[in-house]
């Protein structure tokens, strides 16, 4: 991939107005909160994210509320796959649900607990379409990374009776 953007977005929900006047001094008294979460947000990429070469890193700094602002960067970065962290523990999960079935790239959700190699795929298959679609995608990373297994999974509830009859 040629480029990487780290999303992050900053919630509306405190209003500087609505402190008391000794908060409002403390608050605006410290250094703004943008630049300090690009910077930490930079130390983590440095941590844990191994650079390709001929690619361009960019830190992004949102405003708003999580959702519509996601939304709204990822359809217009183009982006090609959107990837989301998906805490154990969330108010609603609300913003990864409604990103997952309107965003128009593809969508991979990663555990606060996951294991940082692909070694295990399982890709839900129904017969459709979009099941087939996430096969390939699943191929793809099994030949970009060649120790990883790919599952294609076709769950059947129970079947009414008239459909065993002549099974032994």
């Amino acid at each position: 991939f040629d480029e990487v953007h780290f999303t992050h977005v900053i919630s509306h929900h405190l209003n500087v107005e609505d402190l008391s006047v000794k908060a409002r001094n403390i608050y605006q008294a410290v250094k703004p909160l943008e630049p300090i979460l690009e910077e930490k947000i930079h130390e983590v990429i440095k941590e844990v994210f191994t650079k390709p070469p001929s690619c361009e890193v960019h830190v992004d700094m949102l405003h708003g509320r999580a959702y519509h602002s996601l939304l709204e960067h990822v359809n217009a970065l183009d982006a090609s796959l959107l990837i989301v962290g998906k805490k154990k523990r969330s108010t609603s999960g609300v913003t990864p649900v409604c990103l997952a079935h309107t965003v128009k790239c593809n969508v991979l959700f990663v555990t606060e607990d996951a294991t940082r190699l692909l070694q295990e795929i399982m890709v839900p298959l129904d017969f459709a379409d979009s099941g087939a679609t996430a096969l390939k995608v699943a191929d793809r990373f099994k030949k970009s990374n060649g120790k990883c297994r790919v599952h294609g999974v076709h769950v059947i509830g129970h079947l009414p009776e008239h459909y065993y009859f002549g099974l032994n």
